[in-house]
């Protein structure tokens, strides 16, 4: 019977945390300042993407921004065909430089170049990610507000197949939880694929800091400006367009790495903490219910079913996209087992990333 208590006890919990923030999720995107258009320099870390290379180009040709702007494509140690195709392409091109690192890691890179230059405000993406000819003028938009230190934008993953259906409805629920937390004052997540940095805010916190080799400097940024100006950070509607993982092995080592950031998080270890036990008492009605607990375990999951459905229904929605069955029953049945898993690795800080180990 404790256990019956127990299951009942987290699952009621559990959806009553969602509910809440389903009706959260429903916010107003954030007004355009009416301020001067800051000049923006945008820092593109490459390793390895020789296949995005003249994409990159073409998408960055057709930015449609008013106040001044450059782009900077970085590279980082590749070992295939992406500085020399970007060294060719950036011959004679006004707008976008090539530049090749001296440092070791996608943050060392975008450091380099921050250095090096004098924009006003500090734009980053991945080479990986498509974006259409009015991204930059959206995550801009609130950038015109002195008052404002950071924007971040939203991320989704593009791609028909099933496994990539998975991997953007998964990660639709990250990205709504980042628009919830950011709308209610107190952001918890944002993602360097798309982000505006004000430089002067960037200075004042250091910059990356003892975090700029490995990963956890965006959240550390955040973490640290929000801090320090309470109310000085937003979140908008601009989106770009990225791939999911190849394969299982690359996707949980993704997803290693972003967990092993939420310790650098203000109030991020007891988030995860909660959220790790409810999919182990999730995880664990599922092996009991032979043991006379079947009824338990199917009141709690079909609560837990009906509610993960509602939220992340309204999660593609904030995204632009919808999902299916399919994909909704394979992240229902895997969920749980990937978290628990996902959380234990996250705890030894070891993760191979683009064929570099760290730990």
């Amino acid at each position: 019977m404790l256990w019956v208590f127990v299951v009942m006890c987290c699952t009621s919990i559990y959806c009553y945390a969602v509910a809440w923030l389903w009706f959260r999720m429903v916010v107003p995107d954030s007004r355009e300042a009416l301020g001067p258009w800051p000049s923006a320099v945008v820092i593109v870390p490459v390793r390895n993407e020789e296949n995005h290379i003249a994409r990159l180009f073409t998408q960055f040709s057709s930015i449609t921004y008013p106040g001044d702007w450059e782009v900077w494509l970085v590279d980082d140690h590749s070992t295939d065909q992406s500085w020399p195709q970007m060294q060719r392409l950036a011959t004679g091109h006004p707008r976008i430089r090539a530049y090749q690192s001296s440092g070791v890691g996608k943050k060392a890179a975008i450091a380099e170049v921050i250095a090096a230059t004098q924009s006003q405000v500090i734009v980053t993406t991945d080479a990986d990610c498509v974006i259409d000819d009015g991204w930059m003028r959206s995550l801009m938009a609130t950038m015109r507000d002195e008052s404002v230190r950071l924007t971040a934008g939203l991320v989704r993953i593009a791609g028909g197949s099933l496994w990539n259906r998975v991997q953007a409805l998964e990660f639709s629920s990250v990205m709504a939880m980042a628009w919830i937390t950011a709308k209610g004052g107190r952001p918890l997540y944002c993602s360097g694929a798309n982000l505006a940095i004000r430089r002067s805010a960037w200075e004042e916190v250091g910059g990356y800091g003892m975090y700029g080799t490995g990963t956890g400097d965006d959240l550390d940024l955040l973490n640290r400006i929000a801090s320090l100006h309470p109310g000085s950070t937003r979140m908008v509607r601009a989106t770009v367009d990225t791939h999911g993982q190849a394969d299982a092995v690359t996707f949980l080592q993704q997803r290693i790495r972003w967990a092993s950031k939420w310790q650098r998080v203000q109030g991020g270890t007891a988030l995860a903490v909660v959220h790790w036990i409810f999919q182990v008492v999730f995880l664990g009605v599922l092996f009991t219910a032979p043991l006379g607990y079947g009824s338990a375990a199917a009141c709690c999951w079909f609560l837990k079913v009906l509610v993960d459905g509602l939220f992340l229904t309204r999660a593609m929605s904030l995204l632009g996209q919808r999902f299916g069955l399919a994909e909704f029953l394979v992240v229902e049945a895997l969920y749980a087992p990937y978290v628990i898993y996902v959380g234990l690795q996250a705890l030894t800080g070891r993760y191979v990333w683009k064929g570099r180990k760290y730990n």
